[in-house]
């Protein structure tokens, strides 16, 4: 699975629209926001994506991180200081009767 199909894929976990774009969050708009990540995360990622945060006129404390490979103890404690909650965005796809294909 590449980065980009990931991260429809966890915007539709999310539930919030796919935005997007070179300095743009992932999914959402103003009230909610996630930023999806293909690789492990670490403190410097979260310190990161919360200065991007303040660059898109987000309040930071609303933000989801999805990453695929997990997060370092850096990272969960740097997100609990900001506010930011980490999630392991479920990527299976469903089939309309539910069960994985």
């Amino acid at each position: 699975m590449t980065w980009q199909s990931f991260e429809i894929l966890s915007c539709r976990f999310l539930r919030l629209p796919h935005r997007g774009g070179p300095g743009r969050q992932d999914c959402g708009g103003a009230a909610r926001w996630g930023e999806a990540k293909a690789k492990r995360i670490t403190a410097y990622d979260v310190r990161e994506i919360a200065a991007g945060a303040n660059r898109w006129r987000v309040p930071v404390r609303n933000g989801t991180i999805c990453a695929q490979k997990g997060w370092t103890e850096g990272a969960k404690r740097e997100a609990a200081k900001r506010g930011l909650k980490l999630s392991r965005c479920s990527t299976k796809r469903r089939s309309s009767k539910g069960r994985n294909r």
